[in-house]
C-alpha cells in the first residue's frame, strides 16, 4: 500500500497541490476497510478509505466552515442551494414540492 500515492490521488479529487498539505492523519479502518486516510489543505479536508489491496474505496471532500470544528460536503452544499431542496429530499432522490 503506497499512501504518497493515495494522497495524490486524493489531492487530485479535491483540485488541490499535495504541497499545500499541512496536516494528516492516518489509523486503522474498521471491517474491510484497513486504513482511515485525512489530509488537510487550505480549507479543504480529504477522507478516505483504503482496503488491504491498496484500493481507496470510499472519497470525501469538505471544505471547513470558519468554525474549525465543523465540515460542510462541497458537492451536497451547492446542490442543495441550486435546487432548494432539504437534506432529506437530496438523500432519497427527491424534489422539494
Amino acid at each position: 500500500m503506497d499512501l504518497y500515492k493515495a494522497a495524490s490521488g486524493m489531492c487530485r479529487l479535491a483540485n488541490v497541490d499535495i504541497n499545500d498539505v499541512v496536516n494528516f492523519r492516518f489509523r486503522r479502518g474498521a471491517g474491510q476497510q484497513e486504513v482511515y486516510l485525512e489530509l488537510h489543505a487550505g480549507s479543504k479536508k480529504m477522507r478516505s478509505y483504503i482496503d488491504a489491496q491498496g484500493n481507496i474505496t470510499e472519497v470525501d471532500v469538505r471544505e471547513l466552515h470558519e468554525k474549525p470544528s465543523s465540515s460542510k460536503l462541497i458537492d451536497v452544499a451547492n446542490q442543495l442551494a441550486k435546487e432548494g431542496a432539504s437534506m432529506d429530499a437530496f438523500r432519497l432522490g427527491l424534489d422539494k414540492s
